[in-house]
């Protein structure tokens, strides 16, 4: 069963606001249209969450959250992102992305999201993207696996980011 994106969030600036886009065109090797983050050549250039991570740290800390506020370019419901294999291909809209790496919680989240959200994101903080083939892309639009990878998305060798 296919997720779907409810939400495509852009930074202007590093630890600028959300803007919330209802659709983008995007560009492979590239990133998030308009997002500080589009320019050839960066390592992570699109990162995605669950919406119902979302939904489980609000709860969990009795505030309502926005989206944007989770400091990811791409919020997706009914997929969990977290438990796919690096290599893996999505299909959104016109456009391919293949998951690189996980997204961990950092503690940003802490002032982003609320103290103790990140104890609340752990294993679930999302998913760094490339984007291997480019096109429109719409908030609704249905979020399916084209391609299954076969690496593991977390490494044991590698050191977590944002901490």
């Amino acid at each position: 069963m296919p997720g779907t994106l409810e939400a495509i969030h852009v930074f202007r600036e590093r630890r600028g606001p959300p803007i919330l886009l209802p659709e983008a065109v995007f560009v492979a090797g590239r990133g998030v249209p308009t997002d500080q983050r589009d320019r050839p050549g960066v390592p992570r250039p699109v990162s995605a969450i669950r919406a119902e991570t979302i939904d489980h740290v609000a709860r969990a800390l009795g505030v309502a959250i926005a989206p944007g506020s989770s400091r990811r370019n791409l919020t997706i419901r009914d997929m969990d992102l977290d438990t796919l294999p690096r290599g893996t291909v999505l299909s959104i809209g016109e456009a391919r992305f293949e998951v690189i790496a996980p997204c961990d919680a950092c503690v940003r989240m802490e002032s982003a999201l609320g103290p103790g959200a990140p104890a609340h994101m752990q294993g679930r903080g999302g998913i760094a993207l490339t984007i291997v083939q480019g096109g429109r892309v719409a908030c609704g639009d249905a979020v399916e696996v084209a391609a299954l990878g076969t690496a593991p998305l977390y490494d044991p060798r590698e050191r977590p980011r944002g901490r």
